[in-house]
């Protein structure tokens, strides 16, 4: 069974709450969501990462049981996508510069 995760560069997120927030202003009565629109697996992170950094990661896939609040199957969006969502960074170039900060600061 996979666990399927969704995430967004911290930059890009903020930029859009602050275009949800603006949005608000004009329509008070509307909800958005601010979702990416990949949704990958756990394995598929570890593999991006992996991929990304040029490294190993050892996982214990199933050491550890579902707790029940994972996301085994992608979620129907209860409210519209935000307009204009925007997203500047890809996955590998938000762990990429993380890692050089923490590991190759300049």
């Amino acid at each position: 069974m996979n666990q399927y995760i969704n995430l967004m560069h911290v930059q890009d997120l903020v930029k859009n709450i602050i275009s949800a927030i603006d949005l608000k202003n004009k329509h008070p009565y509307q909800a958005y969501t601010i979702w990416n629109d990949e949704y990958f697996s756990i394995r598929e992170l570890v593999k991006r990462i992996e991929s990304t950094l040029d490294l190993s990661i050892d996982c214990d896939w199933g050491a550890r049981n579902y707790s029940g609040h994972e996301m085994l199957s992608i979620w129907p969006r209860a409210f519209e996508r935000l307009p204009h969502l925007s997203t500047n960074w890809s996955f590998e170039a938000g762990i990429l510069e993380i890692w050089q900060d923490i590991f190759e600061p300049s």
